[in-house]
C-alpha cells in the first residue's frame, strides 16, 4: 500500500512539480491542497500519512497545521519543503517516514 503524501501550499507552480515527483514515485501518492481545511472538507485526510507543508505558506498558517494536525490527527507527519532538487525531496520524505 503507498504513502499518502498531501502537499499544502499556495504557489500552483511548485505544487505541480512536487505531485509530479511524489506521483512518479511507485511507493507514494499524492494529493495537493491550498489549506489543510481543504484536505479535511474533502475527506482526503483521512488517507493522508504525511503532509509535506510547501510555498506561499504564513508562518502563522504552518503553526496552525502543525497544531491541528498534533491535536487531531497525530499519526500523521508533517515537514516542511522549500525547494532544492528531488533527491532532497525524497531524503526528506524517507528521513520523516522513519
Amino acid at each position: 500500500m503507498p504513502i499518502h503524501i498531501a502537499v499544502i501550499g499556495k504557489r500552483q507552480e511548485i505544487k505541480a512539480v512536487l505531485m509530479r515527483l511524489i506521483n512518479q514515485n511507485e511507493a507514494f501518492t499524492g494529493t495537493a491542497a491550498d489549506t489543510f481545511d481543504e484536505l479535511v472538507d474533502d475527506n482526503r485526510i483521512d488517507q493522508v500519512n504525511l503532509v509535506l507543508l510547501s510555498a506561499g505558506l504564513t508562518a502563522e498558517e504552518e503553526i496552525k497545521i502543525k497544531e491541528r494536525i498534533l491535536s487531531e490527527y497525530p499519526h500523521i507527519k508533517v515537514i516542511p519543503h522549500y525547494g532544492g532538487g528531488s533527491g532532497l525531496l525524497m531524503n526528506e520524505i524517507n528521513e520523516a517516514l522513519r
